[in-house]
Protein backbone atom coordinates (compact mmCIF):
# COMPACT_ATOMS: atom_id res chain seq x y z
CA UNK A 1 0.00 0.00 0.00
CA UNK A 2 1.38 3.64 -0.84
CA UNK A 3 2.02 6.32 1.61
CA UNK A 4 -0.06 9.41 0.80
CA UNK A 5 2.12 12.73 1.33
CA UNK A 6 0.08 12.71 5.27
CA UNK A 7 0.92 9.42 6.17
CA UNK A 8 4.53 9.84 5.21
CA UNK A 9 5.56 13.07 7.52
CA UNK A 10 3.40 11.73 10.13
CA UNK A 11 5.86 8.36 9.99
CA UNK A 12 8.93 10.53 9.23
CA UNK A 13 8.29 12.46 12.79
CA UNK A 14 7.94 8.82 14.12
CA UNK A 15 10.61 6.96 12.81
CA UNK A 16 12.78 7.10 15.92
CA UNK A 17 10.24 4.49 17.55
CA UNK A 18 9.77 6.46 21.11
CA UNK A 19 6.01 7.38 22.08
CA UNK A 20 5.00 10.29 21.03
CA UNK A 21 2.25 12.73 21.61
CA UNK A 22 -0.19 12.98 18.53
CA UNK A 23 -0.52 16.59 18.76
CA UNK A 24 2.94 16.59 17.17
CA UNK A 25 2.47 14.59 14.15
CA UNK A 26 2.83 17.45 11.88
CA UNK A 27 0.27 19.65 13.40
CA UNK A 28 -2.59 21.07 11.28
CA UNK A 29 -1.91 18.45 8.20
CA UNK A 30 -2.70 15.26 10.11
CA UNK A 31 -6.05 14.35 11.61
CA UNK A 32 -8.16 12.14 13.45
CA UNK A 33 -9.11 9.80 10.23
CA UNK A 34 -5.40 9.91 9.32
CA UNK A 35 -4.66 8.58 12.12
CA UNK A 36 -7.09 5.71 12.67
CA UNK A 37 -6.33 4.78 9.33
CA UNK A 38 -2.84 4.06 9.72
CA UNK A 39 -3.40 2.29 13.27
CA UNK A 40 -5.84 -0.01 11.04
CA UNK A 41 -2.99 -0.66 8.74
CA UNK A 42 -0.74 -1.35 11.37
CA UNK A 43 1.91 1.03 10.99
CA UNK A 44 1.02 3.10 14.34
CA UNK A 45 0.28 1.91 18.00
CA UNK A 46 -1.73 4.20 19.61
CA UNK A 47 -2.38 4.22 23.50
CA UNK A 48 -3.78 7.23 25.89
CA UNK A 49 -1.91 8.49 29.01
CA UNK A 50 -3.87 8.21 32.58
CA UNK A 51 -3.55 12.30 32.09
CA UNK A 52 -5.48 12.09 28.78
CA UNK A 53 -2.48 12.29 26.58
CA UNK A 54 -2.91 10.32 23.47
CA UNK A 55 0.64 9.32 22.41
CA UNK A 56 1.19 7.06 19.10
CA UNK A 57 4.13 5.20 17.76
CA UNK A 58 5.57 3.68 14.84
CA UNK A 59 5.61 0.11 14.02
CA UNK A 60 7.88 -2.47 12.03
CA UNK A 61 5.21 -2.50 9.45
CA UNK A 62 5.37 1.47 9.16
CA UNK A 63 9.09 1.47 9.06
CA UNK A 64 9.05 -0.78 6.21
CA UNK A 65 5.72 1.16 4.60
CA UNK A 66 8.19 4.40 5.09
CA UNK A 67 11.23 2.81 3.24
CA UNK A 68 8.89 2.30 0.02
CA UNK A 69 10.03 5.39 -2.47
CA UNK A 70 7.21 7.59 -2.62
CA UNK A 71 5.17 7.40 -6.28
CA UNK A 72 6.71 9.56 -8.81
CA UNK A 73 4.55 12.61 -9.58
CA UNK A 74 2.66 12.92 -13.02
CA UNK A 75 4.68 14.92 -15.43
CA UNK A 76 2.08 15.46 -18.28
CA UNK A 77 -0.54 17.80 -18.19
CA UNK A 78 -3.32 16.66 -20.03
CA UNK A 79 -4.29 19.50 -22.73
CA UNK A 80 -8.21 20.66 -23.14
CA UNK A 81 -9.71 21.28 -25.95
CA UNK A 82 -11.07 25.36 -26.27
CA UNK A 83 -14.65 25.35 -26.46
CA UNK A 84 -16.32 26.60 -28.96
CA UNK A 85 -18.42 29.78 -28.51
CA UNK A 86 -22.39 29.21 -28.10
CA UNK A 87 -23.43 33.24 -28.35
CA UNK A 88 -23.76 34.95 -31.85
CA UNK A 89 -22.75 38.48 -31.70
CA UNK A 90 -25.41 41.16 -31.34
CA UNK A 91 -26.31 42.64 -34.56
CA UNK A 92 -25.23 46.59 -34.57
CA UNK A 93 -28.01 49.00 -32.88
CA UNK A 94 -27.67 51.75 -35.39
Amino acid sequence: MNLTTRERKALESLRFGDWESEAMLNPGQVGEGTIAKMQMVGWIERRVQPSGIKQARITEAGKEALNTPPLPKPTAKIKLKTLQPRLKPLPPRF
